[in-house]
């Protein structure tokens, strides 16, 4: 009796079957959607930012204090480039400035690097859109990114300077040359 009340109108059965169709293909391509973006996110995050595994001052994440840094290398970085089933490890140091052009002045997260080991660990050079990656033949130079090279109205080789404190507290200036990077979106670095 159900299945000759179903096709007793066979216009509006067929419209809710195409409708429940249409429905589950849209939830299942909506979930694949985000799950991928999710997981392209995550991927590109800890590739490019955080690594697998990083080393703080146990006050560091909570304060970010200039102040608050491992004294002394735990392991050296040698070491530990050399322990089985570590592809790449490098060394960075992260404080808070202030980044200013001609156009704009504004808050950064200054990254110290070394070039060639923060290359194989996060392939930075693969992400550039302009310039050069950090060498030792070029002093001065900076990494900036894309975002915030437009913030501050700058482009390859154009003069920033940057300030920061030291480990006394004093503030300390330098003017640099930059090169500019496509994912780094507000993040400076520095060598």
């Amino acid at each position: 009796m159900a299945w000759r009340n179903l096709w007793r109108n066979k216009v509006r059965s067929l419209a809710v079957m195409v409708a429940v169709v249409i429905g589950l293909v849209a939830g299942m391509f909506a979930s694949a959607l985000v799950e991928g973006i999710m997981s392209s996110r995550f991927t590109n995050f800890i590739e490019n930012q955080v690594s697998h595994m990083q080393l703080h001052h146990p006050d560091f994440i909570r304060e970010r204090e200039v102040q608050q840094f491992i004294v002394g290398p735990t392991l050296p970085l040698q070491d530990v480039q050399g322990r089985e089933g570590i592809a790449a490890a490098t060394t960075r140091t992260k404080l808070q400035g202030m980044v200013a052009s001609a156009s704009y002045t504004g808050m950064v997260e200054l990254v110290g690097i070394l070039p060639e080991s923060e290359n194989r660990t996060t392939n930075f050079a693969r992400h550039m859109v302009a310039g050069e990656y950090l060498s030792d033949q070029v002093s001065n130079s900076i990494l900036i990114g894309a975002a915030l090279a437009a913030k501050l109205k700058v482009g390859i080789g154009s003069r920033i300077v940057l300030s920061y404190q030291d480990l006394e507290n004093q503030l300390v200036s330098g003017r640099l040359s930059s090169a500019v990077s496509s994912t780094l979106a507000t993040l400076a670095m520095m060598r």
